[in-house]
């Protein structure tokens, strides 16, 4: 954090910004959410055997689960990139806010707001691939073949998708803390907590499926 005295926000620059972290906030955990539980229940279930048959128990159910998440992910992340159907509420209009914010209040911070604006130009090429997806396969399909979706999804990676989370959840906590504290940008200092938290209850649901509880007295039958 900068020596000296915090900048003096404005009751009108609290509300606009406290506003915008909040909603991309949102934005970018429903991406996150639906992404993390997505892939570990898809792990687990190639990892273990009895995962993977408890889940074939509820085929249908888990499918469709699968698939929401799935769509889910897509929905929300091009919600984040997208400037003409999310207005203000996407990362890039979030962060060209406080672009303007600092070129007037906070000129020192101008340079790093300007590299981070250049970052987040670049993760929004990244996501371009998931967002044509979104489009075309989720929202308005457009595709009659199935080779043509397949040639969609080779387009993606599961790093990329990754990276592309991890630098979104960091950007939002670095805003909220240079709002809230001065700090600088500083992006990887940031500490994030949703994946680990998300994978943990995920699979701690699995294993439940797989060694589901009984009550005591179905426990005493089965051991007769």
């Amino acid at each position: 954090m900068r020596a000296g005295k915090l900048r003096r926000w404005t009751p009108h620059d609290m509300i606009t910004h406290k506003r915008l972290i909040r909603h991309l906030d949102q934005e970018v955990n429903r991406a996150a959410m639906a992404y993390y539980v997505y892939k570990t229940i898809n792990t687990q279930a190639a990892r273990s055997r009895p995962i993977y048959r408890a889940l074939n128990e509820s085929s249908w159910a888990w499918a469709t689960i699968l698939h929401s998440l799935q769509c889910t992910f897509f929905i929300y992340i091009d919600r984040v990139f997208d400037i003409k159907r999310n207005p203000h509420n996407n990362i890039i209009d979030v962060v060209e806010t406080f672009v303007r914010y600092a070129q007037k209040h906070d000129k020192s911070r101008v340079p790093q707001f300007i590299r981070l604006r250049q970052t987040v130009a670049s993760y929004a090429r990244r996501a371009e691939p998931y967002r044509v997806i979104r489009k075309r396969v989720f929202a308005h399909p457009g595709y009659r073949h199935e080779s043509e979706i397949k040639r969609l999804f080779k387009k993606t990676h599961i790093g990329q998708i990754d990276s592309l989370l991890r630098f979104l959840q960091r950007c939002v906590s670095t805003l909220t803390m240079y709002k809230l504290n001065d700090h600088d940008l500083a992006l990887h200092k940031q500490r994030l907590t949703l994946k680990g938290n998300l994978i943990h209850d995920t699979k701690q649901m699995l294993r439940r499926l797989k060694c589901p509880t009984m009550p005591s007295s179905v426990r005493a039958t089965a051991r007769r």
